[in-house]
């Protein structure tokens, strides 16, 4: 009782004051702690913590490792579908896009490794 009305009420303030862009400590480390004492009454943090972590991610580039370190902490928080909610409106885009303007292949690039032309 004491963690639903007390804890819980302070640690969504503090989730709705955390600016991944500015904190130094990630909000992972101050919240995952709590996860076994609140279990599923922590789900409705999440919903601003995704939203926060899109708008974070809008800058984002896929030749930047950071987005891998910053969702990793969530993987086995999350459910399925909250990840993958997250990833089809924060990287997947940026992903295709990257591949569709930045990637090409050219197969002659290898031409004198493989057939010693």
């Amino acid at each position: 009782s004491l963690l639903g009305t007390s804890i819980l009420p302070k640690l969504q303030m503090e989730v709705e004051m955390w600016n991944p862009l500015q904190d130094t400590v990630p909000i992972h480390v101050w919240l995952h702690p709590w996860l076994p004492l609140l279990g599923t009454a922590m789900e409705p943090l999440y919903i601003p913590i995704r939203q926060k972590l899109v708008r974070v991610l809008q800058a984002w580039h896929p030749s930047d490792p950071s987005a891998h370190a910053l969702l990793m902490p969530w993987k086995d928080v999350w459910d399925e579908q909250g990840m993958a909610r997250l990833l089809a409106a924060a990287i997947e885009p940026k992903l295709a896009h990257a591949l569709s303007t930045e990637f090409t292949i050219n197969p002659f690039r290898y031409e004198k490794q493989f057939f010693g032309i």
